[in-house]
């Protein structure tokens, strides 16, 4: 009786990691996708080239490279690799950078 338990307890101890394993990599598609999108976005700024297209340009940029950050922890953890902090201190810099953004073109358009 308690081997069967045991046994019982693993088979859904295995189940729960295949699932968690199938929710990671569909994240990790959606933020794969989510890249593509804003990149696209950006690149259309590239093309029609102002002042604000330019701030927005690099907002979006920053943006990818935070998905890209988090996209990257999915895949250390998909390769069964140790959690690193790195990634997160550089998702909180770029974040910061991306918030005063916003600030320098109000204002940039409030001094003339």
């Amino acid at each position: 009786m308690g081997q069967q338990k045991v046994e019982l307890i693993e088979l859904f101890r295995k189940g729960l990691v295949k699932i968690d394993i199938a929710f990671h990599v569909v994240a990790a598609l959606l933020l794969l996708t989510a890249c593509g999108f804003i990149l696209y976005y950006a690149l259309l700024n590239a093309v029609h080239p102002s002042r604000d297209s330019i701030i927005h340009l690099v907002n979006d940029v920053l943006l990818a490279l935070i998905i890209l950050e988090l996209l990257w922890t999915v895949i250390r953890f998909l390769k069964k690799q140790k959690f690193i902090l790195g990634p997160f201190l550089a998702i909180g810099i770029i974040a910061a950078v991306r918030r005063i953004l916003p600030g320098t073109i109000k204002i940039q358009t409030v001094q003339r």
